[in-house]
């Protein structure tokens, strides 16, 4: 049986009017409606490995209108028979406000921005570089001869887990476990191989840093931990008022109407 993995959705809609006569020739309706929507949107490219990180995508909706008929004369007034000058007039004004919200996040970080990509904390340790050397006194032009400073080397790159993304954790988890089972060098040359990682160089990509993700699976699927890595919000409002009218005026029809 063929099925989209994790792209479940829920929909929820309602709408209501009332029609109100106040006099004869008046009518009044006033109404509105609400839309609802929450889904997890199905990604080719995560469904093979991460569906369970499809996006969560929400929408609500909602519209409201009110709309006043005036009619002027009586029904015998408008008959065709009638010798009535002015006969069918009216005039109609209505209002409508529709308001659209949408929301697209990951479905476990939502709107905690600092948990997107966060794999763990990441501290370089650095020595100081000394090289001999000589440096004069502008004051007095006094030359001084001796180890003078020269910049800073790193030393120890240590890696703690986060705890928030731990399909991300296990990339770098297991990439420090086999540095050091295997003693690999690292780039930063003098310590031999040690085993021990002293710049984020030593990661080569496949431990992961904050903010990055893992590797594809050959161009077509993305690999176990892609999720969604990103928080947005939208909002359109529109606001719409109209009126028309007319009438007959003799063998004449006349009607008029604005829209804004």
């Amino acid at each position: 049986m063929k099925a989209k993995i994790n792209a479940n959705e829920k929909r929820f809609n309602l709408s209501g009017k009332i029609d109100i006569k106040p006099s004869k020739n008046t009518f009044l309706s006033l109404g509105g409606s609400y839309y609802a929507l929450e889904s997890r949107d199905f990604s080719s490219w995560r469904s093979m490995f991460s569906s369970a990180n499809n996006r969560q995508s929400t929408q609500h909706t909602y519209r409201v209108f009110g709309k006043l008929v005036q009619k002027f004369g009586s029904a015998e007034d408008n008959e065709d028979e009638s010798s009535a000058t002015i006969k069918n007039a009216f005039f109609t004004i209505q209002g409508n406000y529709t308001n659209n919200k949408y929301t697209y996040v990951d479905a476990d970080h939502q709107e905690d921005l600092f948990n997107y990509g966060y794999v763990g904390q990441f501290v370089t340790s650095k020595a100081p570089v000394y090289n001999f050397g000589s440096a004069i006194d502008s004051s007095n032009g006094r030359i001084y001869t001796g180890r003078m400073l020269s910049g800073w080397t790193v030393t120890l790159f240590e890696y703690t887990p986060g705890g928030v993304n731990t399909s991300l954790e296990n990339y770098t988890n297991a990439y420090i476990d086999m540095f050091s089972q295997y003693s690999i060098s690292s780039y930063i040359g003098g310590y031999g191989a040690d085993g021990v990682l002293r710049t984020a160089a030593d990661l080569q990509g496949q431990g992961l840093l904050n903010g990055q993700l893992p590797s594809n699976v050959y161009s077509l699927f993305g690999n176990h931990g892609s999720m969604y890595n990103g928080s947005a919000k939208q909002e359109n409002t529109q606001t719409t008022f109209k009126a028309s009218g007319s009438a007959d005026i003799k063998s004449h029809d006349f009607s008029f109407g604005f829209e804004f």
